[in-house]
């Protein structure tokens, strides 16, 4: 049996600064994740992102490393880049002039019940017309060729 010898230059010289280098990235990363979160709840982004606050919060403090499946999931969820959640660097970070991401998902939240309320509103004003006798303001086909002949 031979015995093999790890070059040099593939050991570690320091463990600890090994260490003290993941422990600063994860934070740097649980900061940018700080930022998405924007003012929701650890519980909340959990529930949300389907990882445990705990676990979210070990990551954050730079305690453990983030899984890949859970920095894919923020990056998919609130449309960042990779190399800004993980680097801080380059386009895609949240968009200052827009507001941050969950902002972003409540003002299309809060557009979708204004369009449904707006149907609501035509429905029941087309129903009290209706009972009150009145004509619907809609013109009929017969209305619209005379208006486009002219006569």
């Amino acid at each position: 049996m031979t015995d093999y010898k790890v070059p040099d230059e593939f050991i570690p010289r320091d463990y600890d600064a090994l260490e003290n280098r993941r422990r600063a990235m994860n934070i740097a990363i649980g900061e940018r994740i700080r930022l998405l979160m924007h003012r929701q709840t650890l519980r909340g982004f959990g529930a949300e992102m389907g990882f445990h606050a705990q676990s979210i919060r070990r990551w954050m403090q730079g305690e453990s490393s983030p899984p890949a499946a859970f920095l894919i999931a923020v990056c998919e969820r609130y449309g960042v880049s990779a190399d800004w959640l993980l680097l801080g660097t380059g386009p895609g970070g949240p968009d200052p002039h827009r507001g941050s991401p969950s902002v972003r998902v409540v003002d299309a939240m809060l557009i979708e019940k204004m369009a449904k309320l707006g149907e609501q509103l035509r429905a029941l004003a087309d129903e009290v017309d209706q009972r009150a006798g009145f004509q619907s303001q809609q013109p009929d086909e017969d209305e619209i060729d005379r208006a486009i002949r002219g006569g």
